[in-house]
């Protein structure tokens, strides 16, 4: 489950005007739930609605709530499996991306909404996109949607723009000058993440000048942007004047000694430490000049570390400390290594959901998909006779691609238009180069539609594009296809998904049953999370051996259980005909 960032509260969010209106509607629901239901939050990107919800879910945790705080992936499997916790919060981030995985599986959840309700389940959205203006919406749930509250965030103004700059600053430790803030450029589609890019630049600017900043240095920094003229326009000339031509110039050792003390004082002054050149005023002329030389040498790469930390954009009072000492390099580097790795596993969390085990019975498809962009043009099909992921497989391939000509093709698919309509009707797909398409299994048994298909195949792959399908069958088409197969889970698998689900219950599961789970033939991934949902719902810290025997076999379920199971299914038949 994806966590919330917990440096964002709603005390470091500056309230403009423009987000004045979703503030007022969070706080009135974080104190009285139920009252808006659900509360959908929409704006572009930039525009803080990551902030917002993260400030709701740590505000709730806070609280001792049951908080589940969810990236679109996880929703979508919480809502196929029916099963949300009574009495929660469901806060989804980026709930345009789940609505964008098909009309299926929004008519799963719109089927199940009123329960999850009735069930004291309050759910806060957000989404770059109106609910009246969401294209891939269904009517009915736009409806279902639209009978909570929406409300939208507006970018900032010019002036609250440096409002909000000052306020970061501030919360920072920072002060600048208003009438310096004031004199950066800011263009009119700015949002909160270029601003936060600003602040950085300004905080690191603070340190450097040691608070010392005046007009020229915001002039100077915000026109360039280049860190090492940035910060020290002349900075460039004295890393250049080497002590080693000056040697060559002049004999006297005291005019050499006069040459050290005169950069020992430039050096200080711009904020270096110059202790390595103080320990050379009784050096030899030849220790000084290698080791002046060595000394600048690491400037340089002090001046390069500094332009890196500036544009990782993140901040780190260590890192801080030590960016103007030469004999910290090897440190900063590590450090600076460590706050990449950091924000990329944050970026990973966000960018590369939906969270898929990877192991032997899959890793060949997971492999495919990571080097799909290197791969010839052609049709791909990931196949499995089983229920071992391929819609999750799908959806991380299609996330993780970084090609934007890229399309998901669920939403046209699922409405059957291809039963009265030819390949011409869709000249808008020959805009991408990537499409995926998920249980071609399914539309391939319709010979009307397999024939449009077969067409629309032939016609891609002609134009150079990829084509990645998933089924649960042999495809059997008069086109190539490369085939990639999922096999049974493997027990390193099974492992990973125990240890998955057990943690995020909150549960424990012995070793010896976790060892008799591994070694029991499953015959695909759905019949081992079923069982798990199953034991892990016992009202038990520790499951162990003995409680595989609670588990009731299907034959044995009693005539209430197989009605209420067929009525779900029924429903869902109904609801295909309407």
């Amino acid at each position: 489950m994806a966590n919330p960032n917990p440096k964002y509260s709603f005390e470091n969010f500056y309230v403009y005007e423009g987000v004045r209106l979703v503030y007022a509607a969070c706080d009135a629901v974080l104190k009285n739930k139920g009252m808006f239901n659900p509360l959908y939050i929409y704006g572009e990107e930039g525009l803080g609605k990551t902030h917002i919800l993260s400030a709701c879910a740590n505000y709730l945790i806070q609280k001792n709530e049951n908080v589940l705080f969810l990236n679109p992936f996880e929703f979508q499997e919480m809502i196929s499996s029916r099963k949300i916790p009574k009495n929660s919060w469901i806060i989804v981030d980026d709930f345009h991306d789940f609505i964008k995985m098909g009309e299926e599986i929004q008519k799963v959840f719109l089927i199940n909404f009123e329960t999850f309700l009735a069930q004291d389940n309050q759910f806060i959205l957000s989404s770059l996109h109106e609910i009246e203006n969401f294209k891939e919406l269904i009517l009915l749930l736009k409806s279902r949607l639209s009978s909570g509250i929406e409300v939208g965030i507006l970018p900032p103004d010019l002036n609250e723009v440096y409002e909000i700059i000052k306020f970061k600053l501030i919360k920072k430790g920072v002060e600048i000058d208003e009438n310096l803030i004031k004199i950066i450029r800011v263009s009119e589609k700015i949002n909160l993440r270029k601003i936060e890019g600003i602040v950085n630049k300004l905080i690191l600017l603070n340190i450097v000048k040691k608070g010392n900043i005046d007009y020229r240095d915001i002039a100077y920094t915000f026109q360039r942007g280049q860190y090492e003229e940035v910060i020290f326009p002349d900075l460039k000339e004295k890393i250049e004047e080497s002590i080693s031509q000056l040697v060559e110039e002049i004999e006297d050792a005291k005019k050499i000694k006069e040459f050290l003390e005169e950069k020992i004082y430039i050096w200080s002054m711009k904020g270096f430490e110059v202790k390595r050149l103080e320990s050379l005023r009784n050096a030899s002329l030849e220790t000084i000049k290698k080791e002046y030389d060595r000394f600048v040498e690491d400037i340089k790469k002090l001046v390069e570390l500094q332009k890196r930390y500036g544009e990782i954009g993140e901040t780190d009072e260590e890192i801080e400390r030590m960016l103007f000492d030469p004999d910290k390099i090897e440190e900063i580097e590590k450090k600076m290594d460590e706050l990449v790795k950091k924000k990329e596993e944050e970026i990973v969390e966000i960018e590369e959901i939906p969270e898929i085990v990877v192991g032997e019975f899959n890793k060949d498809a997971f492999d495919f998909l990571k080097r799909l962009d290197k791969e010839p043009p052609g049709i791909f099909a990931i196949i499995s006779k089983g229920r071992n992921g391929i819609t999750s497989l799908l959806n991380y391939g299609f996330k993780i691609l970084k090609e934007k000509e890229k399309i998901f093709l669920n939403e046209i698919i699922s409405n059957f238009e291809f039963v009265s309509k030819g390949v011409e009707e869709f000249p808008i797909l020959s805009e991408y180069k990537y499409l995926f398409i998920d249980d071609l299994h399914s539309f391939l048994k319709i010979e009307e539609i397999r024939k449009n298909l077969e067409k629309l195949l032939k016609k891609w792959i002609s134009e150079g594009k990829k084509v990645v399908v998933g089924s649960h069958e042999e495809i059997d088409i008069e086109i190539p296809v490369k085939k990639i197969y999922i096999n049974s889970p493997t027990p390193d698998a099974i492992e990973k998904i125990i240890i998955l689900y057990s943690s995020s219950k909150g549960k424990i599961i012995e070793e010896d049953a976790m060892q008799k789970i591994i070694q029991r033939r499953w015959e695909d991934l759905k019949a081992l999370t079923n069982f798990l949902n199953e034991i892990l719902s016992l009202p038990k810290e520790k499951i162990t051996c003995e409680d595989f025997e609670i588990g009731i076999p299907r034959e044995e379920k009693s005539l209430i259980d197989e009605i209420a199971f067929d009525f779900i299914y029924l429903e869902e038949i109904i609801w295909e005909e309407i």
